[in-house]
């Protein structure tokens, strides 16, 4: 069970250690908030506000104040405001355990987000924080042990983060993938899916997200039975987190491979390591993890019969557990408690604290029944939806199809006028050659033929003359015949008279 848990933190605090920004005191943001005006910066100081108390454990505070950004949020329609105070609402109630309530309040960003998705498909930064608000849905999914639903979310994020090449949700998705498969027993794949995700990380040099793959590798070990390479790999997590200066989470890695000796009977080994992870909880006051190594380390001690120190540390767990109101935790004590008193004869307080187990045990299994109705009334309302965003977009799909097909046609016929434009001017061009051509040709020979008309007219002109000449002298050789008979006419006349 242990390992569950250890998975979740890795999972959320360091697969979305981008989510909160620089940490500054409640009491500055508090006093800032005092004079900043009602409008959207309020609005992201408020959600500040909430991380602080988040950070602090004081989930009632950050609730009070996700409640005021979202009020506000929703008065001045500032949707990206809306979105995180849902989100931030939905992380504090899976910190306190109330699944039910986180789910509702994913769902509601999910809803605003898709609204914005199909507004303005081409939005990336929309559909980063949708794939996200996917992942905290199997996240989800995964801690009520409904794997089927968890692989079915995580693998919409991980298509949507491909899709843009969001290498981080991408990585992130692969990391979720990896320990739902693990769970479901399917350790080949789950490694895969690890191993994909660490390599995302190296890739971005991204040294929070390589220590976080190397955590769940070594818990999917663990899981497979595979103790000491779970063991090597939270020694190198443990090694990669002192690197990074965040000793935040190493009291995991200590609490895991505590189990992993508890699991290979080196009980000796696995209280060293309990006492470790104590140690660090105690100084960073974190008392739900310090429950759980309580009962771990007093659960060691039964194995080794040391009654006094396994009643104390068990103690311990179940006080912390009934103050956080962790039930699942005060069911575990109590299974302990009876196992303790059993095996050193004390019946009847077995029989109270097994009683007591079963209370919570069925309390939980009715919270169980009620959070499956529950979700399977959301999931409905969730595949409904996608189903509604599924049949808009094939929708705009055939819009933009049928544009295209348009577009298609439009420019084949444009193509097709322009082909017909350039083959007529070439035949024009041609045309005109040729014309030019006889043009030239008709000249050359008008040209010829006017030569030749001067020469004829010349020679005509030389025949002409010619003729002329000849008729005027006939005509003076006629002129002087007609001259001599008409004196010789006279010459008779005057003969006949004498």
């Amino acid at each position: 069970m242990r390992i569950k848990h250890g998975f979740l933190v890795c999972l959320f605090i360091s697969g979305f250690g981008n989510y909160y920004t620089q940490s500054k005191t409640i009491d500055s943001l508090l006093s800032v908030l005092k004079v900043v005006r009602a409008d959207t910066n309020k609005v992201i100081l408020l959600n500040n506000i909430v991380k602080e108390y988040k950070i602090s454990n004081q989930y009632g505070e950050a609730l009070n104040y996700c409640q005021q950004a979202l009020v506000l949020a929703q008065n001045l329609g500032y949707k990206s405001g809306i979105i995180k105070s849902y989100t931030n609402t939905g992380i504090i109630n899976w910190y306190k355990g109330n699944f039910s309530e986180a789910l509702k309040n994913y769902f509601m960003a999910l809803k605003i987000q898709e609204q914005i998705n199909l507004q303005n498909p081409q939005d990336i930064e929309i559909k980063k924080s949708m794939a996200s608000t996917y992942e905290y849905i199997a996240i989800i999914y995964f801690t009520q042990t409904n794997y089927k639903e968890a692989l079915k979310v995580f693998y919409t994020a991980l298509k949507m983060s491909k899709d843009i090449n969001d290498k981080h949700n991408i990585a992130r998705a692969y990391n979720g993938l990896g320990n739902v498969y693990s769970k479901q027993g399917n350790y080949a794949e789950a490694l895969k899916n690890h191993f994909a995700c660490l390599n995302i990380y190296k890739e971005l040099n991204d040294k929070k997200g390589i220590s976080m793959s190397t955590c769940n590798i070594a818990i999917a070990y663990h899981e497979q039975g595979n103790y000491d390479e779970s063991i090597k790999m939270n020694l190198q997590y443990i090694a990669l987190e002192k690197e990074i200066g965040d000793k935040s989470t190493i009291s995991n890695a200590f609490n895991n491979i505590g189990l992993a000796y508890l699991a290979n009977g080196n009980y000796n080994e696995a209280i060293n390591n309990f006492n470790a992870a104590i140690n660090l909880f105690e100084n960073n006051k974190e008392n739900g993890d310090l429950s759980f190594s309580y009962m771990n380390l007093g659960n060691a001690y039964s194995k080794l019969y040391k009654k006094k120190e396994a009643q104390q540390y068990l103690s311990k767990a179940l006080t912390i557990s009934t103050k956080i109101g962790n039930k699942e935790r005060m069911k575990d004590c109590y299974l302990h408690l009876a196992n303790l008193d059993s095996a050193n004869a004390n019946y009847k307080g077995a029989f109270e604290n097994h009683k007591l187990f079963i209370i919570y045990r069925d309390s939980l299994n009715n919270e169980e029944t009620q959070l499956k109705s529950l979700q399977a009334s959301m999931q409905f309302d969730f595949d409904k939806k996608e189903l509604a965003a599924k049949a808009a977009q094939e929708k705009k799909d055939a819009v933009i199809a049928e544009e295209k097909r348009r577009q298609k046609i439009v420019t084949l016929l444009v193509s097709c006028v322009l082909m017909m434009v350039v083959l007529f001017s070439f035949f024009l061009f041609n045309r005109f050659k040729i014309t030019n051509k006889q043009k030239l040709i008709i000249e050359k020979q008008k040209i010829v033929v006017d030569q030749a008309y001067e020469e004829l007219h010349e020679k005509n002109k030389q025949v002409m003359d010619s003729i002329n000449y000849a008729s005027r002298i006939q005509n003076a050789l006629l002129a002087s015949e007609k001259y001599i008979d008409n004196s010789i006419r006279r010459l008779n006349k005057k003969s006949h008279k004498g």
